[in-house]
C-alpha cells in the first residue's frame, strides 16, 4: 500500500470517527434536552393541577359564603338593616354602592 493511499485512508478514518463523535454528542444533547423538557412538562402539569384545585376550593368557598349571605338577608329586613341588605344584593351582582 502506498504511503499516499495510507494517509488518505487515515484521513477518511479520522473524518468518520469525528462525524461519529459529533453524532453521539448531538444525540446526547438531544436526549438531555428531551429529559429536561419532560421534567418541565411534569412540573407544569403538577402546577396546573394544584392551581385548579385551589381555584375549585375558592369557588366552593365563594358559593358557601354567598349562600350564607343570602340566608342572612331576611334577618336584615328590619330597621336600618335594609341598607346592608341592599348593599349585599348589589355586591353579589358585582355592583358597589
Amino acid at each position: 500500500m502506498s504511503s499516499l493511499f495510507r494517509r488518505k485512508l487515515d484521513e477518511l478514518e479520522d473524518m468518520f470517527i469525528a462525524s461519529q463523535d459529533d453524532l453521539l454528542a448531538r444525540f446526547s444533547a438531544t436526549y438531555e434536552e428531551n429529559k429536561r423538557l419532560k421534567a418541565e412538562v411534569e412540573r407544569l402539569t403538577q402546577l396546573q393541577t394544584e392551581t385548579l384545585n385551589e381555584r375549585n376550593k375558592a369557588e366552593a368557598e365563594v358559593e358557601r359564603l354567598t349562600k350564607a349571605g343570602d340566608a342572612m338577608v331576611p334577618l336584615l329586613g328590619r330597621g336600618d338593616w335594609h341598607i346592608a341588605r341592599n348593599d349585599w344584593n348589589a355586591a353579589k351582582e358585582g355592583h358597589s354602592r
